[in-house]
């Protein structure tokens, strides 16, 4: 099963305000942002008008309005009055709003489709009030029917059965929707005996105009589902069986923003508590993520004046889009969005944008999608990248970081483990950086394919890797007493008392410092660690400046194994 929970849905477009009037809202790539309305706006004049002004200074594209109403109108029909109707679906047509009859029950599958039954008894009062008001008609029905958990294969049959009697009842200028759970991953046979497919699939494959995958969560999330079930990952299967499929425009992602205490689930599947900035943000980032597939349609929002546009603290009663322009996005290497990184562009000189990259890696500009060819500059965790990209093709500009490993391994290649010591690495932009410790002999960090200098102390030495041997031969000796470069040079005949407890001491003294009781000097006066050292033996050794984690991510710092001989005045092994 792809996912595990609840999805929420939500839309983000990026529209122009507008009131009451014949001016058309300006829909981003015309995409739908459908609300759902269950409280009754529809009996005052002053609720329609403020429903329909909401909605349109909100870039709102579709109106999925619960007209169920007992008693029946003075027309016979379990609905509002015909009068209240058609003045808001005139007014809403006039702001270019879509209006759907939204009708909804667990026991609609179960009663069936015979057209003397409940369900379609009240797809024939669609089409009565359409034949009698011709200048206000409901440009579709949407229906949200699952049937109750836990749901069998008759259940689903079912539900597949009553969609496709109620597409064919409905008049072919009457449109059909219909909201689904995001596991419906269950294999079916439909018809029975047909052809065993997962359920959702079975529903993309009727002749439908939309529909709405709850999947309701707070957050946007990404495709690895192992990282989380967030939006992305719960209708992923959707969009992508409807791109292969060949369905554009068919998919809504669902968002909630009901408050659930108590109610629809866990507070992860609205955004009751976070509000309508952090939905707003969350939706971009599931737009940008499903820009390519033609599938994706948009969004669909539950529900109006309980929360969404409803004045309420952190609801204002308008959402107006935010200005549309180029949107730069920064992933790191599994597809995730990077906070904080900055960004560029270059127009007779480089140009600071406001701000950075939020939780979701998105950065919303006012560059203009009609700019043509621009490039850019991402700066994250101190290094820099450009690119190149024509905005008017493609208004998303994405940079991603590469997954870097730094390795630390002993001379026979193997990782050095912790109990051996950890390694403290830097790299090198704009100054140097902490990378991190290595554990289990690795250290690894997200940064922008470039090339870097690295770093590592171990064993109180440090490296900067060149990809030049260390310098330091295995069997190397000791060298005399460097206190006295001179007497080094010009070598006299040692008192092997004397002067061998004075080369013992100065062994002491510096395996002390540089090797940190590593080694001891043993029988036979030899002794041997891991080091990375220069024949010097100082704390320094060559410079690796300019890996290029792109196309390596992998850095490697490997330690040789040091042999130090204490020897007597005949160059024989000291076993003092």
């Amino acid at each position: 099963m792809k996912r595990s929970t609840v999805v929420v849905l939500f839309l983000v477009v990026i529209l122009a305000s507008m009131g009451l009037s014949t001016a058309q809202p300006v829909r981003a790539d015309s995409q739908v942002q459908g609300v759902w309305v269950f409280s009754d706006e529809v009996s005052a004049l002053a609720s329609r008008d403020a429903l329909v002004q909401r909605s349109a200074a909100s870039g709102v594209t579709d109106l999925y309005l619960s007209v169920y109403h007992s008693p029946a109108s003075s027309a016979g029909r379990l609905m509002y009055e015909d009068g209240d109707m058609a003045d808001l679906i005139g007014k809403a047509h006039l702001n270019d709003l879509a209006v759907w009859a939204a009708y909804g029950n667990v026991d609609w599958p179960a009663i069936g489709c015979s057209e003397a039954a409940w369900p379609l008894q009240r797809m024939a009062e669609v089409v009565a009030y359409n034949a009698a008001n011709p200048a206000a008609q409901f440009d579709g029905v949407i229906l949200d029917v699952e049937p109750p958990e836990p749901q069998s294969e008759a259940d689903f049959q079912n539900l597949l059965a009553l969609y496709q009697c109620t597409r064919a009842f409905l008049p072919g200028d009457v449109r059909l929707a219909v909201a689904i759970r995001f596991y419906w991953d269950t294999p079916v046979a439909y018809p029975a005996g047909g052809p065993v497919k997962p359920v959702y699939q079975h529903v993309v494959d009727l002749d439908l105009d939309q529909i709405v995958v709850m999947g309701y969560r707070d957050f946007a999330g990404t495709a690895n589902c192992n990282e989380g079930d967030g939006l992305i990952c719960l209708d992923q299967d959707e969009i992508a069986y409807a791109d292969a499929v060949l369905k554009p425009d068919l998919i809504l992602v669902g968002l909630e923003t009901s408050n659930c205490s108590p109610g629809c689930g866990p507070e992860k599947v609205t955004f009751f508590e976070e509000g309508q900035a952090a939905m707003n943000s969350e939706a971009q980032a599931v737009a940008a993520h499903f820009a390519a597939n033609p599938s994706f349609g948009g969004f669909a929002i539950h529900r109006y004046n309980g929360s969404y546009l409803s004045g309420l603290p952190a609801w204002p009663a308008e959402n107006p889009p935010p200005p549309q322009g180029v949107v730069i996005r920064l992933l790191d290497s599994q597809g995730n969005g990077l906070a904080g990184g900055t960004a560029q562009y270059y127009a007779g000189g480089w140009q600071a944008l406001p701000g950075s990259t939020d939780g979701s890696g998105l950065l919303v500009t006012d560059i203009p999608v009609s700019s043509g060819n621009l490039s850019f500059r991402m700066t994250y965790a101190g290094a820099s990248q450009q690119l190149a990209q024509n905005v008017t093709s493609d208004p998303t500009v994405t940079f991603q970081t590469t997954n870097v490993t730094v390795e630390l391994r002993d001379s026979h290649g193997n990782l050095i483990p912790d109990e051996m010591g950890t390694g403290a690495v830097q790299y090198y932009a704009g100054g140097w950086r902490d990378f991190g410790v290595t554990a289990g002999g690795q250290a690894s960090k997200e940064l922008l394919p470039l090339s870097y200098s690295f770093a590592l102390t171990y064993a109180n030495a440090r490296q900067q890797l060149n990809g030049q041997d260390v310098g330091f031969k295995p069997d190397r000796h000791l060298p005399d007493d460097q206190r006295d470069r001179r007497t080094a040079r010009q070598p006299r005949q040692p008192d092997p008392g004397r002067d061998g407890n004075r080369r013992r001491a100065v062994l002491r003294r510096r395996l002390a410092r540089l090797w940190r009781d590593r080694g001891r000097a043993g029988q036979q006066g030899t002794a041997a660690a891991e080091l990375q050292l220069r024949d010097d033996l100082r704390q320094r050794a060559p410079e690796l400046n300019g890996q290029n984690v792109g196309a390596n991510p992998v850095v490697t710092f490997q330690t040789t194994n040091v042999t130090v001989e204490l020897r007597d005045s005949l160059r024989q092994p000291d076993p003092g």
